[in-house]
Formats: structure tokens, sequence, C-alpha cells
């Protein structure tokens, strides 16, 4: 997948994509979003289970 990354390599993004889809609502996927959002990004999360991270140990 060319445009696929491992929580790793956006660390290593040249530059702040405008619209990102994260898959994974624990918390790497929900500091990854955070941090991009913060950036200017337009973030999406996707998670199978009906919580995310913050919602399941009551952080939101």
């Amino acid at each position: 997948m060319e445009w696929a990354m491992h929580n790793r390599e956006v660390l290593d993004m040249k530059r702040i994509p405008e619209s990102i889809i994260i898959v994974g609502g624990g918390y790497i996927g929900i500091e990854i979003g955070t941090a991009l959002s913060k950036l200017g990004s337009s973030v999406t999360i996707v998670e199978m289970m009906p919580l995310c991270y913050l919602e399941w140990t009551g952080r939101s």
C-alpha cells in the first residue's frame, strides 16, 4: 500500500498532510491524531471497537 504508514514512519513525514485517516483508536492513534490535528491536518480516526481509548479509560 503506497500511502499506508506504520506509526513510527509518521514521525519522519516531510510535510503535514492536509487530511489523514488513522486506523486504530488506541493511545498511539489518539496521540498521533491529536498532534497532526494541532498542526493543521483534518484527522479521521477509525476504530473497530465501539469506544476509542479516551472513552474506555474515562479520559474524554
